[in-house]
């Protein structure tokens, strides 16, 4: 009875065979979006390291990168919140800006790339 009925979805089936075939790539994109996540969050974390080191003075912009970009997973959480839409990429880029004008460039650069 029960492939009776299954025949009876027939697109059903193929709806699930869809979703079944697309897994193993949304992985692979997963993986891919983690790698450049990753490297980019070294990049600007080394980039925020170096400017702490410089004694700053500047206590809103050192707030603000101590927030978004003080530890690893902060910076790669607060990279995938701008490429996703839960927060806006406009502060981090300033904030970056004030590190070294490179790193601004780079951040706007990463967002457009990961937009595309």
């Amino acid at each position: 009875r029960i492939l009776r009925v299954l025949r009876m979805f027939g697109k059903f089936r193929m709806l699930l065979h869809a979703v079944q075939n697309s897994i193993s790539p949304l992985l692979w994109a997963c993986v891919l979006l983690f790698c450049m996540l990753y490297v980019a969050s070294l990049v600007f974390l080394n980039g925020v390291s170096e400017y702490f080191a410089l004694d700053v003075t500047e206590t809103d912009v050192a707030e603000t990168l101590q927030k978004y970009f003080g530890c690893l997973d902060g910076c790669m959480l607060s990279l995938f919140m701008c490429i996703s839409g839960g927060l806006n990429w406009e502060v981090a880029a300033f904030a970056l800006l004030k590190v070294h004008v490179a790193y601004g460039l780079l951040f706007v650069l990463f967002i457009a790339s990961m937009m595309l």
